[in-house]
């Protein structure tokens, strides 16, 4: 009859209008869901990789003497492994009794150089030592001293900086970790070479409470407290003024108190 069949017309269409309905949300319910995990992991990726680039490799420093609050230790590297009076302090610490120093270590070396003229103190672009080894060449570009890569292959870990004759005057040669100066500025002559030692092995020593970063070193001093230190480890600093101050090395990152 006609009610029965408009009846089951309004049914169907009901029925196909729920059916619509709940495939178009079971549609957007997963469009959310997927965004929401592609969201998830995509900001997991960029905090675990912020992490990544942000993390620089540190050494820490621990006071434990039982009275020195003057405590001052320097950071250097060395051209070789016995002491030299060229050697620079490129950073200090001076934790106070019971506490911690952190000494971030990181892995950018760079070179540029440093000359006069008239009267005037100027300083070359600096370049990425790539791989900690390269060789390179300072010259003169019109009135302008400039520095440049050169394609000769160096060995590992060394770095070989020529100046060449027509630059006509001394340059500092300067090797800079972190942008401070890890050896004392070189003066060359037009002609001659500086040949460096970029190694990851640092050095650490007690020295005097007025020496700060960039100063001139004094071999004795270093001889008697110096120890070899790299990032990831810890030094530890004890004794008294009367039986004398020792420093040792333990392996991870050690707070004071720890």
């Amino acid at each position: 009859t006609e009610p029965g069949r408009n009846t089951w017309f309004c049914f169907r269409v009901f029925l196909l209008i729920y059916r619509g309905c709940t495939f178009l949300y079971f549609e957007l319910s997963n469009e959310a869901y997927l965004n929401k995990r592609i969201r998830m992991v995509s900001n997991n990726y960029f905090i675990t990789k912020n992490k990544t680039q942000m993390a620089t490799p540190q050494i820490n420093i621990i006071n434990n003497t039982v009275d020195n609050n003057n405590l001052n230790l320097a950071i250097y590297q060395k051209f070789s492994s016995t002491p030299d009076l060229t050697v620079a302090a490129w950073r200090t610490a001076s934790p106070s009794i019971g506490t911690t120093a952190y000494v971030p270590v990181p892995s950018n070396y760079a070179v540029h150089a440093i000359y006069d003229a008239d009267g005037i103190s100027y300083r070359t672009k600096s370049l990425q030592i790539i791989d900690y080894e390269g060789a390179y060449t300072i010259s003169k570009d019109g009135d302008d001293i400039t520095i440049s890569a050169s394609v000769n292959e160096y060995p590992d870990n060394q770095v070989l900086v020529a100046v060449a004759k027509k630059v006509a005057q001394a340059v500092d040669v300067c090797i800079t970790l972190g942008g401070d100066d890890v050896y004392p500025p070189q003066t060359t002559s037009p002609g001659d070479s500086q040949d460096f030692s970029i190694l990851p092995t640092l050095y650490l020593a007690k020295v005097k409470p007025e020496v700060t970063k960039g100063g001139i070193l004094v071999a004795e001093e270093l001889s008697s407290s110096e120890v070899s230190i790299q990032p990831g480890q810890t030094a530890f600093i004890t004794g008294d003024i009367n039986s004398g101050y020792n420093i040792t090395v333990k392996n991870g990152l050690y707070t004071a108190g720890n």
